[in-house]
């Protein structure tokens, strides 16, 4: 078995998980990596002047391309700069990888430059998030972290490198390594029968999609038979509005409640003045699912 860097195991780790694009910043407890991805090559770096956008930048990738988007970045202030993208990627079930750089494990808790505790800010806003504190750990947390962004309800995962970590030596084959099996839950036949037999059996179904059914590729056949409705900011034909949720009350899209309207529940039979839903298919609604203009 090859002896190497433990950050040049890791950069063949994310090549062989499919994961080449990286957006961050460099910085000196992070820049071991940097080297290593410079000398193997095969991972995409777009360089940001600020780590909360190459967190944002490493989301909409992800959202876009549906592979996992890296976002790097050193320790410290950069770590902390990502909350907000791994607060955006996991409401949204978005897959991605952030990965920092710490101080020396031996420094850690003693108030050394940059040594934040960024697995403890991280964890309320990711599926998992983990200070690797052993060389011989990196590999299997590597797997670990991508099954799990990946599994049941996807969402983004911090994993945090002290640089004496970043350059131990360690036993690896890449050839040995495989990714783990991913968890993809599914409703059972009875479960699937009952959802059918409650839309035949309602005279008027209406459903409520969220962005989980285009991670899902199931968009095109959400729309139709029946009425839907979708949070934003997708739009159809066939959908009727889209739920905002920044107020007292969930409103359709494209309607501006006055602080009247907020206090108050009125419902009315008469179709909206614009958006996607027609008179008819408005007609079809249950008389709660209008909502005043």
């Amino acid at each position: 078995m090859a002896k190497m860097r433990a950050v040049d195991a890791i950069v063949l780790i994310l090549e062989k998980e499919g994961a080449t694009e990286a957006f961050g910043l460099p910085g000196a407890a992070i820049n071991p990596l940097y080297s290593a991805m410079k000398q193997h090559g095969g991972i995409r770096h777009t360089l940001h002047r600020h780590v909360e956008g190459a967190s944002h930048a490493a989301d909409g990738y992800s959202r876009a391309t549906g592979k996992i988007g890296l976002c790097l970045g050193t320790s410290g202030p950069a770590g902390t700069d990502m909350i907000t993208g791994l607060y955006a990627a996991i409401a949204d079930s978005i897959p991605m990888l952030c990965i920092t750089g710490q101080a020396p494990t031996h420094v850690l808790h003693k108030e050394d430059f940059q040594a934040v505790d960024i697995e403890s800010i991280a964890k309320p806003v990711t599926k998992y998030a983990s200070t690797i504190l052993e060389p011989g750990l990196v590999p299997g947390t590597f797997a670990k972290a991508f099954q799990v962004m990946r599994s049941s309800r996807p969402g983004p995962v911090l994993l945090d490198l002290p640089i004496n970590v970043q350059l131990a030596e360690i036993d690896f084959d890449i050839d040995a390594y495989e990714p783990l099996p991913v968890e993809k839950p599914k409703a059972t036949r009875g479960q699937a029968e009952k959802i059918v037999d409650l839309l035949t059996s309602g005279k008027k179904p209406i459903i409520i999609a969220g962005g989980g059914v285009i991670n899902a590729n199931a968009s095109g056949s959400a729309s139709r038979p029946t009425p839907s409705t979708a949070t934003p900011p997708s739009w159809n034909p066939m959908w009727c509005w889209a739920w905002a949720t920044a107020g007292p009350t969930a409103t359709p899209g494209r309607w501006t409640p006055t602080a009247r309207d907020a206090s108050s529940s009125t419902w009315t039979s008469s179709p909206p003045r614009s958006g996607g839903c027609s008179p008819r298919t408005w007609a079809s609604l249950p008389t709660l699912a209008r909502r005043s203009r």
